[in-house]
């Protein structure tokens, strides 16, 4: 039981870290990009897209160098390569629904 609470948590946790990276893009281009260039305001769920977007570019999954046992830690780069884009599809497709 314990397990899916720390589970529960990391999700609300994630979806909350997109949705609060979305508004806070939105809001600096707000009063950055359009004011200077002239160009369109983003709406919270592009907005959140592109946050999703540049999370998934930037920031790596590390895998523990301190494992000794190579097949562990190519199983483990294999499990983020499929994880990573598959979560970030994931929220991305749910994000969708509001545009």
């Amino acid at each position: 039981m314990r397990t899916i609470g720390w589970i529960t948590t990391i999700v609300v946790i994630g979806v909350c870290s997109h949705v609060y990276g979305g508004f806070g893009l939105s809001m600096l281009w707000e009063w950055f990009v359009v004011p200077t260039f002239d160009g369109p305001s983003l709406s919270l769920p592009v907005a959140i897209g592109i946050a999703l977007i540049m999370t998934y570019l930037t920031r790596p999954i590390r895998i523990p160098k301190e494992e000794p046992d190579w097949a562990k830690r190519a199983q483990g780069a294999a499990i983020v390569g499929v994880v990573k884009p598959t979560v970030a599809l994931a929220i991305g497709w749910v994000i969708t629904w509001f545009m």
